[in-house]
């Protein structure tokens, strides 16, 4: 609700970023285009993904405890909570029901609010390609000793690009990272409750509710990781092309690129950057403090 109602403008504000950059010239380049297929591709397949695998872990643990009620006339719910509390089928129905609204409503807000972030976070993935791609021409033309007028035009190319994807990524940072913040935090809290269930009150399906909550905190994590290698892929590309050819004014402008480089944006949930190393912090931490409840309830 935060990311999307409260501060939606901000939302807008990343997708007319967005219209700008996809109508910009570089688009009619075919070098360009062909950088971005991969990068399109993966984010068509990781946002169908998503759309498929949240709901099916929800319907999972829906489902799996109203067929084992069925059949053992048992009559077991989902989760722990209930709007009232009786043995007839009638009540667990109703509550069943409930739970199932209840659960339909966080899945409708993961996948879109994951899918969003997924868009937006790819888009700036295929910005460091098609640098990565205009840097290759740049060098092409300085071996094939083209005009200083044309090397200087591709270098402002660039240059510029570079410029828009830095308040790009900035914006799309500032966007996410209470949000990561909130769902990190109560997913620890899932996770943890879930697992001191499982060993205290043989709740069996918390280690669906554990899993569900693990998958969501690993998506972040990854993507996460995926921007730094992208971000190490460009340092790695701005040194190695024949930079030193150029003029003495384009390598400054190639120096500024080269700095603005190394200081890139981290993804982050405030307290901590969203990497495959939080991931594992953050599941040592959970471990902690199960320990912890477990001790306290001996």
């Amino acid at each position: 609700m935060y990311t999307f109602v409260i501060v939606r403008k901000k939302v807008v504000e990343i997708h007319e970023m967005n219209v700008e950059y996809f109508d910009s010239m570089l688009l009619n380049d075919m070098d360009v285009q062909d950088s971005l297929v991969e990068n399109a591709m993966l984010t068509k397949f990781i946002i169908q993904m998503t759309s498929r695998i949240f709901p099916s872990m929800s319907m999972t643990l829906m489902f799996v405890p109203l067929f084992y009620s069925l059949i053992t006339s048992n009559l077991l719910l989902p989760y722990g909570f209930e709007i009232t509390h009786s043995d007839t089928w009638l009540v667990y129905a109703i509550n069943w029901a409930y739970q199932a609204s209840c659960s339909f409503y966080v899945v409708v807000i993961t996948v879109t609010t994951e899918s969003t972030f997924v868009l937006f976070l790819l888009t700036a993935c295929g910005q460091i390609d098609t640098l990565i791609t205009l840097t290759n021409q740049l060098n092409s033309k300085i071996n094939s000793e083209e005009s200083e007028e044309e090397i200087a035009l591709q270098v402002k190319r660039i240059v510029k690009l570079h410029q828009h994807h830095k308040l790009y990524i900035k914006k799309v940072k500032e966007l996410f990272k209470f949000y990561f913040l909130i769902a990190i935090a109560s997913l620890c809290s899932v996770m943890t409750m879930s697992m001191a269930a499982v060993v205290l009150v043989n709740w069996y399906l918390g280690v669906i509710m554990f899993w569900f909550s693990s998958c969501q905190i690993l998506f972040g994590c990854v993507l996460g990781t995926h921007w730094q290698i992208k971000n190490e892929q460009l340092l790695v590309k701005i040194a190695s092309f024949d930079w030193y050819k150029l003029s003495t004014k384009n390598k400054k402008m190639i120096l500024m690129f080269l700095k603005a480089s190394q200081t890139y944006t981290d993804l982050s949930a405030i307290l901590f950057p969203l990497n495959i190393g939080s991931y594992v912090q953050i599941h040592k931490k959970v471990y902690s403090m199960f320990m912890l409840l477990v001790n306290v309830k001996e």
